[in-house]
């Protein structure tokens, strides 16, 4: 294989995603995804554990959401590994899209060390609803790690 080249994906269901505690959504779990609607306001958080590549590395390439929108869009991504905050954009374009996100230029923690326990990564999307009967279902939410 390339070095650079792509290794090891890392994909989790949709339903495995949970609501944020400071800006809640409300989540309808389905066995083809979790369906995000508003709860409090037009705006809500929620947040997709994705454990570590089984190679090791911490570095990643593409960010894929699949994911279907009704009157709802995708405002930021912030990804942490552990506790660090490794990586926040925000989305301002309408029509963007998502599943292309690159990740290569930015900077990670080093790779596990063989024996040793990583991090796990958290994606943390931010939702903006147009009116209080939007959604947004997410089917899946997969990364593409480096192999170096």
């Amino acid at each position: 294989m390339t070095p650079g080249t792509g290794v090891d994906w890392v994909a989790i269901h949709g339903n495995a995603i949970v609501s944020d505690y400071s800006n809640p959504v409300n989540i309808e779990y389905t066995s083809m995804g979790a369906v995000v609607k508003p709860k409090n306001n037009l705006t809500g958080t929620f947040h997709v554990p994705i454990p570590s590549a089984p190679n090791g590395n911490t570095k990643i390439k593409t960010l894929r959401i699949r994911e279907d929108e009704d009157l709802a869009t995708v405002s930021r991504i912030q990804i942490h590994y552990g506790r660090n905050l490794v990586y926040n954009q925000d989305i301002t374009a309408r029509d963007l899209n998502i599943e292309n996100l690159q990740m290569s230029t930015h900077f990670f923690p080093p790779q596990v060390q063989e024996g040793e326990i990583g991090h796990a990564f958290c994606v943390t999307a931010t939702v903006l609803f147009e009116e209080p009967d939007s959604k947004i279902t997410v089917c899946s939410l997969g990364m593409l790690f480096c192999d170096t």
